[in-house]
């Protein structure tokens, strides 16, 4: 078992200073089940004023160090080296009233919210599994660390994750553990909005969203309501759709497709894309040409690319969108053979010229005038 060799600096670097440091979390969990880890969490005896010190020649992030957590950059890696720590009890579903550093791995392991999350790889490569998380690895199966109940009473963030995890590693949730989330799915009124979409959005990436969604949807109605309005046939679409249009899949699957993209936090720009796409897939386009006068090539491309994915026929809309790329026909004011001062040099002004610009646009585009600067002008001139 292999880790990035700058993550492997790191614990070097921490012997080195007498101290003895652990890969935790996803990273071993991804090692252990034959994927390349994404990112690195390391466990470590120290509190953060010494990781700081330790690591002084390298950049660092200190949001995270009110809960133990400095995050090291080395060539480019970020690295986020937690101090060993137990917890007191959780005051709002979310956060721990108190963080006590000082433990041993065995106790901080402890903490953790599933057992597939709780092993522990030194520098030699020497696991640390007192929960069994390799045999669940092994059977694809997510259990808590310890009383569900009680692990979804100090986070509530985690019964999504556990939907979320079934959803990207397409691992069964087990009984006792599916139950609890149940139970508690009420409590999300505590995480923020942010953290949600986040773990949300990718539950909508995995590879099991259909069949995470189909078993979990009440988990994930509680977290957003927007859910309320969701089309399951989408799930399987998202989950079946290119890499490079499925959060376009996915929103569209919601009742108001841009009041989701905003809620989840995608993005002023693609809402706009998203208000556009639900108005017209399932809508055929006559004439593709005047939908692109004010439609970007990419968004109508998507939109190609969406109704495929939702088995939409969408061929002749397609040989018309060729057709124009092909020939390299004008759609857009921006492509035409003139521009503003040719207009104002027919004697136009002010709010005349777009005015002239648009109609020279609709001879082009309508009327079979060729997109040449002489062309153009010597029909507007006789008109």
């Amino acid at each position: 078992m292999e880790f990035d060799s700058r993550a492997v600096k790191a614990l070097e670097i921490f012997e080195n200073n007498g101290y003895t440091a652990y890969f935790v979390g996803g990273c071993v969990r991804d090692r252990l089940s034959g994927k390349t880890p994404t990112d690195y969490d390391i466990a470590a005896p120290c509190r953060p004023d010494v990781v700081k010190k330790i690591f002084c020649d390298f950049p660092q992030i200190l949001t995270g160090e009110a809960y133990g957590t400095v995050t090291v950059v080395i060539d480019n890696l970020p690295l986020e080296i937690t101090a060993f720590r137990s917890e007191g009890d959780y005051d709002d579903n979310r956060h721990p009233g108190r963080v006590n550093f000082g433990c041993d791995i065995l106790t901080d392991l402890s903490r953790r919210d599933f057992t597939v999350n709780a092993i522990a790889c030194d520098k030699n490569m020497r696991l640390y599994d007192p929960f069994f998380g390799i045999d669940d690895i092994k059977a694809g199966i997510i259990r808590s660390v310890g009383d569900p109940a009680k692990r979804f009473g100090e986070d509530a963030l985690r019964i999504l994750r556990a939907a979320r995890f079934c959803a990207t590693l397409g691992f069964e949730i087990e009984q006792n553990t599916a139950a609890a989330m149940l139970a508690l799915k009420d409590s999300f009124s505590s995480i923020s909005p942010e953290r949600t979409a986040t773990e949300i959005k990718k539950a909508a990436h995995g590879k099991n969203f259909y069949g995470a969604y189909k078993t979990y949807g009440e988990i994930f109605r509680a977290a957003y309501s927007g859910f309320e309005g969701f089309d399951t046939k989408a799930a399987k679409i998202t989950q079946n759709a290119d890499k490079n249009i499925k959060d376009y899949a996915f929103l569209c699957g919601f009742a108001d497709t841009p009041a989701a993209a905003k809620d989840l936090f995608y993005g002023k720009q693609t809402a706009a894309v998203c208000e556009f796409l639900q108005e017209n897939l399932h809508k055929k386009q006559e004439d593709v040409r005047t939908v692109l006068k004010t439609v970007e090539y990419d968004t109508f491309s998507l939109l190609l690319a969406l109704k495929d994915a939702y088995g939409i026929n969408c061929d002749g809309e397609k040989a018309q969108y060729q057709n124009i790329i092909n020939n390299r026909l004008c759609c857009k004011i921006s492509e035409l053979a003139v521009n503003g001062n040719d207009i104002k040099g027919l004697g136009y002004k002010d709010s005349a010229v777009g005015e002239m610009l648009n109609t020279a646009l609709r001879l082009v585009t309508n009327e079979g005038v060729e997109n040449d600067r002489q062309a153009i002008l010597d029909r507007l001139k006789n008109m």
